[in-house]
């Protein structure tokens, strides 16, 4: 190697060679440098790019969710109403069917009595009794078939 035309020396040689080495060792970090932003860039444009994935994944998530829960809750109202409503015509279905029997119970009273007596009362008279006994016995019987049926319409406002 020459330098100016001259005979450079051991030490000048390695001298120029470290300093030769050094701009290529600066220019390897260079481009090291740059690959690794290069690499840190990539990473944080895929990491930006997950991050949108995953807010769209959340937001269907979120959605189909809230349509889970909608869904759910129009059942439970309807499974509710339905109970209700059950309930409702099980309870009414009792107290008509109780309505049922004690208007029974008293219309059956009420006309059952005065035919029971009259019945009596010709008995009495087919036995030799008053004329008027028929007439008598479905006249008392009328007022017990009255009195029967306030005892039961009494005892039936008592238990309610």
């Amino acid at each position: 190697m020459k330098k100016d035309g001259a005979e450079l020396g051991f030490e000048e040689r390695m001298s120029m060679l470290r300093e030769e080495l050094g701009e290529a060792q600066l220019n390897d970090d260079a481009i090291l440098a740059a690959n690794l932003e290069a690499q840190i860039f990539q990473t944080e444009a895929s990491l930006e790019e997950f991050r949108e994935k995953a807010s769209a994944i959340d937001k269907d998530f979120a959605e189909r969710l809230a349509n889970l829960e909608a869904r759910a809750d129009t059942v439970r109202e309807k499974r509710e109403q339905v109970a209700r409503t059950t309930a409702k015509q099980l309870k009414s279905s009792g107290e008509d069917a109780k309505g049922l029997g004690i208007g029974l119970t008293i219309a059956y009273s009420f006309i059952g009595c005065p035919i029971v007596g009259y019945l009596i009362g010709l008995g009495i008279e087919k036995g030799g009794g008053p004329q008027f006994s028929k007439d008598w016995g479905a006249v008392i019987g009328i007022v017990l078939g009255f009195f029967a049926m306030i005892i039961l319409v009494k005892r039936e406002s008592g238990n309610r």
